[in-house]
């Protein structure tokens, strides 16, 4: 009886260990995934700062360029507008071979005179020295520092939405927005940030509450009350 007794203990002892160590585990392993989401918030900090810097020191080289002067010529045909977009009118022409003065770069347009006259040619109709190449090749590096910055802005945006999704709503629907997925019941939140905004979105409201269409690509998602209720696809 007392060996049996002992073994009970024994037993029980254990499971008491086991629970014990589980619930420590469980502890330790929240502690690190809270170490590591602030490491990866960290990282993506400095990442954006870095980004940003670099951005700003592309755009300061740019708004340097009003400093420029020198000669260059025509290659081509071409036109001389009052501003740095093909929109504006043109108020001068010139012919292959004509000396131009570069005084400036905007929008891949150069600032430039032409017979005392000042206005923007686009860079195509002129034959870029090396120098002319250098500031082309610095502003189509900042666009690219700027659509980088947008898109890495972009993503840190989503890291966070879905972040809070997770501790809104839990991890079951966090997983189906992170799949991008879509089901009945889900509200606006959810639908905005698992598929994204849509193409357009028609809203009507009445003495029954608001009711929501969003179009996307090739569905429709209709609401009721911030509620979605039925989806419709398109072929």
């Amino acid at each position: 009886m007392k060996s049996i007794q002992l073994v009970i203990v024994l037993l029980c002892s254990v499971i008491v260990v086991n629970a014990q160590t589980i619930v420590e585990l469980k502890l330790k392993l929240k502690s690190f995934k809270t170490e590591l989401s602030n490491l990866n918030d960290s990282i993506l900090t400095y990442d954006i700062r870095i980004m940003n810097m670099e951005k700003e020191n592309a755009l300061s080289e740019i708004g340097n360029l009003n400093n420029i002067n020198f000669l260059t010529t025509a290659k081509s045909y071409g036109y001389l507008r009052k501003g740095s977009e093909s929109i504006f009118d043109v108020i001068a022409e010139f012919k292959n071979g004509d000396t131009i003065n570069i005084i400036g770069f905007e929008n891949k347009y150069w600032k430039v005179l032409l017979n005392n006259i000042a206005g923007y040619a686009h860079w195509i109709y002129l034959n870029n020295n090396e120098q002319m190449n250098l500031i082309l090749q610095n502003y189509n590096d900042s666009i690219d520092l700027q659509d980088n910055f947008r898109l890495k802005q972009n993503e840190t945006t989503r890291e966070n939405e879905l972040k809070q999704i997770k501790d809104k709503y839990g991890v079951n629907t966090y997983l189906k927005v992170l799949d991008g997925g879509h089901w009945i019941g889900m509200n606006t939140e959810l639908a905005s940030i698992s598929l994204g905004y849509p193409i357009n979105k028609n809203v009507s409201k009445g003495n029954y509450g608001v009711h929501e269409q969003w179009v996307y690509d090739k569905m429709y998602l209709y609401f009721e009350n911030d509620k979605l209720t039925s989806v419709q696809y398109s072929r």
